[in-house]
């Protein structure tokens, strides 16, 4: 807890507020462990100082999905694809993880995360191939210091020797995680949980899933519409239809959504994630983030991680890599829509490019 006061100062701010107010030579006071002011010539009697002269002042990022166990495998993905992600990552090397191993990546994965101005994370933690794996995650992550959402991973691996047999043995795993550790709603890690991909387990089992979580009262995340020409991850309808979507899931990906799932989704309340390099570098389709504009919410922001940080295995853990990746390819989506309109719509296109990049920092405060 920051007690004393601290005044940063002579910074570039973007306040990130409804006007998108910047303010050059800008300051913020904080104390309390809150923000207490935002402007010019605040006072600083009884404050340290800080000169952020140069630099950017600017709220942490909110990385709304990444796979902190997957850290140390670091540049293992940089050439794969979605297949072959999951034949090395989560059918090989995610089995033979030990609970240790767990608890490294996550705390290291953590402190890169901090590092590069990710202040709070949805960790979807799928190789809890036992509950001391479960252990071991959820405590590296309250030793970091990390603001997070520890999503207990549901998801089964092809171990030799399971310690979880069945579903129920996984959700009663989750629920001990969230009584001993993760009870609190106000603390710096809450409980959270991970789905199976719909299609991975009989129908009843993803109910059962979705059922555990809104049981416990706790956010839950699943990867949806992920790639074309497969049925696994295909889940937007079939839980449309069963009347279990909600303003509590949080849906990756969504490549192959159409404009109807979408809209199934967004009536819903739910959330969508983008993980755009991944996406784009593993063949996942079409990244969501250029296709819902018509709905009723944006897309939110994440840095998948190891499908290497994959998109901690294969990527930077740094979220402006992300926004600079989603810039680019919706800059050059929007170039080919201008092809064969007149000068002036290209002019005043390319004249508005510059202001997307403070939206796009709307999805990851």
């Amino acid at each position: 807890m920051i007690s004393k006061k601290i005044l940063i100062k002579n910074g570039y701010v973007i306040t990130m507020d409804s006007q998108r107010t910047t303010l050059s030579k800008g300051e913020v006071l904080i104390g309390d462990d809150k923000i207490l002011a935002v402007g010019h010539n605040l006072p600083s009697s009884d404050a340290e100082v800080i000169d952020a002269e140069g630099g950017i002042i600017m709220p942490g990022f909110v990385d709304n999905h990444r796979h902190m166990w997957q850290t140390n495998l670091r540049a293992m993905l940089t050439d794969w694809t979605l297949h072959e992600y999951m034949r090395g990552i989560r059918f090989s090397i995610s089995p033979v993880l030990r609970a240790e191993d767990i608890g490294a990546g996550n705390y290291i994965g953590a402190l890169e995360a901090l590092n590069a101005g990710v202040t709070t994370v949805f960790d979807y933690s799928h190789s809890n191939n036992s509950p001391d794996h479960a252990t071991a995650g959820v405590e590296a992550l309250i030793k970091s210091g990390m603001r997070a959402v520890y999503g207990y991973g549901l998801v089964p691996a092809p171990v030799d020797h399971p310690a979880f047999q069945s579903v129920e043995d996984r959700i009663k795993d989750a629920e001990r995680i969230h009584d001993e550790y993760l009870s609190s709603t106000t603390a710096l890690v809450t409980m959270g949980m991970a789905l199976t991909e719909t299609g991975l387990l009989p129908w009843s089992s993803s109910v059962k899933e979705i059922m555990a979580a809104r049981n416990m009262n706790v956010p839950m995340s699943i990867h949806n519409n992920n790639y074309f020409g497969v049925t696994v991850s295909q889940g937007v309808v079939p839980m449309y239809k069963a009347g279990l979507l909600g303003p509590d899931q949080i849906h990756v990906h969504c490549n192959t959504s159409t404009p109807d799932e979408f809209r199934m989704l967004a009536d819903n309340g739910c959330t969508i994630v983008s993980t755009p390099d991944t996406e784009i570098q593993m063949g996942m389709g079409t990244r969501c983030s250029t296709k819902p504009r018509n709905t009723a919410f944006v897309p939110q922001w994440a840095a998948t991680s190891s499908r290497s940080m994959v998109a901690t295995s294969w990527v930077s853990c740094a979220l402006g890599s992300r926004i600079r990746a989603c810039v680019s390819m919706t800059r050059s989506t929007s170039a080919r829509r201008c092809r064969c309109v007149s000068p002036r719509a290209r002019w005043i296109h390319s004249r508005g490019a510059p202001s997307m990049v403070q939206r796009l920092l709307v999805w990851v405060r």
